[in-house]
């Protein structure tokens, strides 16, 4: 299989000031450092709770060589995973390991915007939880002057109250500004937690551009939440941007990312959340939240 990207966590004796923060592991390899970051303010709330954001760092190491142990140690010391990419879970050992980890209370964070909606790397893993990542993005049927962007949607609780379904995840949320928001197929476990009225939204299938007409109205999900039977753990499933930093795009429109409305609020419950799990449910070790994401991929996952 083809991972995303190491990233090693540190090895050796950990001063008294490490010792206190816990790691949030992006679940992804690093090889190199990446050109630029994208989440750094997401990062600073989660370290302000404890929580050190960084990749499985593996300097150095070729696609064509095992993993070393610190990419397993990384994943079995973790609190919790981000995932920005499914495809190391493709792997199965891998899989394995983070999912004794979810069933034991660890949270995985999840981004559901696949790159590719065929034959996606990893896939699986949501599919068997009941979460579908589809290519039908939402795109704003009214124009909001403060933003003035389609795939902008600003969500207000007072006016659309039933689309905000987790007394955790919006606790203190009034109104989320969601960025390229897709929608999410739910069954099974997986249950919504935030939805699109049909009436603020015309949906796209992104692979064609042609418009879609059977979409499950009056709503479009766009985050769910699942868990399997047996489990203490879940997965929180995003389908469109809150948490990024804010950037200007390639034609100078802003996107305000984690700045807009109350994502900010957003984000501070979601490390809450994370951080509730850690104190039911302790890792063995540093904690550690590891990134799935979206780096140069190795072409072999084993054991040293």
């Amino acid at each position: 299989m083809t991972p995303e990207c190491f990233v090693p966590v540190g090895t050796g004796t950990l001063s008294g000031a490490e010792k206190l923060m816990r790691t949030l592991l992006e679940l992804r390899i690093e090889t190199v450092a990446p050109a630029f970051a994208t989440s750094e303010r997401f990062k600073s709330i989660a370290k302000a709770r404890g929580f050190d954001v960084e990749p499985i760092r593996l300097p150095g190491v070729r696609s064509s060589e095992p993993v070393p142990s610190a990419y397993w140690s990384a994943l079995s010391d973790a609190t919790a995973y981000w995932i920005g990419d499914p495809a190391l879970l493709a792997h199965d050992e891998t899989r394995k390991l983070v999912e004794e980890k979810l069933s034991k209370g660890a949270i995985a964070i999840c981004d559901v915007r696949l790159p590719s909606f065929e034959n996606a790397l990893g896939a699986s893993f949501f599919e068997d939880l009941g979460i579908e990542p589809t290519p039908v993005g939402a795109f704003a049927t009214r124009y909001d002057e403060r933003y003035g962007h389609p795939r902008l949607i600003q969500l207000s609780r007072s006016e659309y109250p039933m689309a905000f379904r987790d007394s955790r995840l919006f606790r203190g949320v009034q109104s989320l500004l969601v960025q390229g928001a897709n929608g999410i197929g739910c069954s099974g476990y997986a249950q919504t937690v935030l939805a699109l009225p049909a009436e603020m939204v015309d949906v796209v299938d992104l692979r064609t551009d042609f418009s879609v007409d059977s979409f499950p109205k009056p709503e479009l999900p766009i985050a769910a939440i699942s868990s399997r039977e047996d489990w203490s753990g879940q997965v929180i499933a995003l389908s469109t941007g809150i948490l990024h930093d804010p950037y200007i795009g390639p034609t100078g429109h802003q996107f305000p990312g984690i700045e807009a409305e109350d994502n900010r609020t957003f984000a501070e419950n979601l490390i809450r959340i994370l951080d509730t799990a850690e104190q039911i449910a302790p890792s063995a070790g540093r904690p550690t939240i590891v990134l799935l994401g979206s780096s140069p991929r190795p072409t072999n996952i084993t054991r040293c």
